[in-house]
């Protein structure tokens, strides 16, 4: 039981645990707020869809069937930002859905251990999580995503076929006879004066704490084992009303409004100044990058100057268990120089406009973070991009870096000289 929980978290909860990073990557880090409301959202209408589906499932059924969940949204997911929202939202639901109804289930079965099987049951789950996380990246990549949660969702959902195929059993097999317990129930009834009640839409449901004992009289008849839960069913559930999920909905709202406009004004600005951009033919072969181009020339009698291209590679010149991910420069910096702690270093004037070009030549996604004219470049594994800014005016050395590898990745512009012109 504890290995088929963690196989469902191996296989299905990967795309919801790395959906901060997914997200930025498919459609940019101002919907990351938006997808963590909509994985809330589902989180929330879990309680109903356990009480809908466990009651009339067995686990065998139901927890590949919570897998699948996890995984279906994200086939269209990287298409459109509806479908990561929706994929978000069944996500958050399943997720749930199946450690709740994990946890229920080895709760009934514990027999006097109950912290140390809810402690497996957690431990497992965590273990099974962790290795998807560790595994998805370097082996599906974001551009497999869809394909691999096509093919992990077909497999579970087959998985649950199968389970209810074998535990497909009478509905009337599995609850015992109530002739007997009738039967039984009638003759104390007319013995002791006392008869109780019954729900015909419900069945033959007694509350035996009301009935009263006598001393002198005939023994009542044993209550059966699933007493409790027969009298539970038997009891009517009272939905919730309409005024509570109209506040939850608008708690929902409210926290998402709240987020959306945190990741609009958290995402990475663009340089000062900058205008649309348009794809321009990159002359080096690569992918092509997009820059800074201006959609109308600026009303100036005299052409502005040309900026100065920095030329940078990212590169690991370590090894996949111990990496090293550095900067290299064409001419100036190479692989030796910098697994001896040499740094790329550009002397520039101040204000004078530049141009740095990123070759990306490592197995993960690399930026250019200049803070100083908050320029910040995100480059993917194996493309080429740019970005346009002008050097600071005030003369000092100042830091550039990759942000996601931030300790032993960076680089220097110094920054002295007379001023550029019309800089």
């Amino acid at each position: 039981m504890l290995l088929a929980g963690a196989l469902i978290m191996l296989l299905g909860s990967g795309p919801a645990l790395l959906a901060v990073g997914l997200t930025a990557e498919l459609h940019g880090s101002r919907w990351v707020a938006g997808s963590a409301v909509a994985f809330t959202a589902g989180t929330l209408l879990a309680p109903w869809a356990v009480a809908l589906a466990e009651r009339r499932l067995p686990t065998a059924v139901t927890w590949p069937a919570w897998g699948a969940g996890m995984l279906l949204g994200w086939i269209v997911a990287p298409s459109d930002v509806a479908g990561l929202l929706a994929a978000q939202v069944l996500a958050g639901l399943c997720v749930a859905a199946f450690e709740g109804g994990m946890d229920a289930h080895v709760a009934a079965r514990a027999e006097g251990r109950l912290m140390g099987s809810l402690a497996a049951s957690e431990s497992v789950r965590a273990l099974g999580g962790a290795v998807a996380v560790a595994a998805l990246p370097p082996l599906v990549g974001t551009e497999g995503i869809a394909t691999f949660s096509a093919a992990a969702s077909a497999a579970l959902l087959a998985a649950a076929l199968v389970g209810m195929a074998v535990h497909r059993v009478p509905r009337l097999a599995a609850r015992p006879p109530g002739t007997a317990l009738a039967l039984a129930t009638a003759a104390a009834g007319s013995t002791t004066g006392h008869h109780l009640p019954a729900r015909p839409t419900a069945g033959l449901i007694f509350d035996w704490r009301h009935v009263r004992m006598e001393p002198y009289g005939p023994p009542l008849p044993q209550p059966p084992d699933d007493w409790a839960r027969m009298l539970k069913d038997a009891r009517p559930h009272r939905g919730r009303s309409l005024r509570h999920w109209a506040a939850v909905a608008l708690l929902l709202v409210a926290v998402g409004a709240a987020m959306f406009h945190v990741g609009q004004r958290s995402a990475p600005a663009s340089p000062a100044g900058a205008q649309p951009v348009l794809p321009v033919p990159d002359p080096y072969g690569q992918q092509a990058p997009t820059t800074v181009v201006p959609l109308t020339a600026p009303p100036a009698t005299a052409a502005a100057p040309r900026p100065r291209v920095l030329r940078l590679s990212t590169d690991n010149i370590g090894t996949e268990a111990h990496p090293n991910r550095v900067y290299l420069t064409p001419g100036q910096v190479d692989a030796a120089q910098a697994g001896k702690g040499r740094r790329p270093e550009f002397v520039v004037r101040p204000g004078e406009a530049l141009r740095v070009r990123v070759a990306n030549q490592d197995r993960y996604i690399h930026s250019f973070t200049f803070a100083k004219a908050r320029v910040n470049l995100d480059i993917f594994e194996g493309t080429v991009g740019s970005a346009t800014f002008k050097a600071p005016t005030a003369p000092g050395t100042y830091q550039f870096y990759c942000r996601y590898r931030k300790v032993g990745m960076s680089g220097t512009l110094v920054v002295r000289g007379p001023p550029a012109g019309g800089g």
